[in-house]
Order: C-alpha cells, then sequence, then structure tokens
C-alpha cells in the first residue's frame, strides 16, 4: 500500500478564512487540534510553513467573530495557539543558537 502525501493544512485555513459559517471554523479547528494532538512532530511545522500562527493570532483577536459563547471552539484555539507558539518559539531560538 503507498503512502500518498497530501498538503491539506493550506486548504484548511483556505476555507476557515473564507467561510462565513461559524461551523466551517468550528469543525477546522477542532481538526488542527486533533491533527496536534496525534502527530504534533509532523502537523506543528506544517501548519506553521502554511501560516497556521498568524490565522490564529488573528482569530484570537477577535477576528471572524469568534464567540466566547462556543466552550469547545475557543478551548481548540486556545490549545492549536499555544502549541503553534511554542513550536515557533522553539525554532527561533535554536535558530538564533
Amino acid at each position: 500500500m503507498s503512502r500518498r502525501k497530501y498538503d491539506l493544512l493550506p486548504s484548511f485555513l483556505l476555507l476557515a478564512r473564507t467561510s462565513p459559517k461559524q461551523k466551517v471554523l468550528r469543525i477546522i479547528m477542532a481538526t488542527l487540534a486533533n491533527l496536534l494532538r496525534l502527530a504534533p512532530e509532523v502537523n506543528t511545522p506544517a501548519l506553521l510553513a502554511a501560516g497556521g500562527l498568524t490565522f490564529v493570532n488573528g482569530l484570537e483577536k477577535g477576528g471572524k467573530g469568534v464567540r466566547g459563547d462556543d466552550e469547545e471552539l475557543v478551548a481548540d484555539l486556545e490549545f492549536v495557539t499555544s502549541a503553534l507558539k511554542e513550536r515557533a518559539q522553539t525554532l527561533s531560538s535554536v535558530s538564533h543558537a
């Protein structure tokens, strides 16, 4: 069985940026959180390269109307943001060493 590599993360981010539906954003954020939990060593660098940190930073600052009453979305957003910031910090400190 061959294993193909699919670059889905940029497509997920584009869909999350352009969809007017809160449900779409919620599903994509849950998917991103699961990908980072299940295989962080592969998915974290790929999500950073796709512009994921810029995207989640925008959401944290109130972009796309993320409502605080959607606890699952807020929790996934916090997890993804934290994971990406931590990895970006690690990569930044390694490159300056």
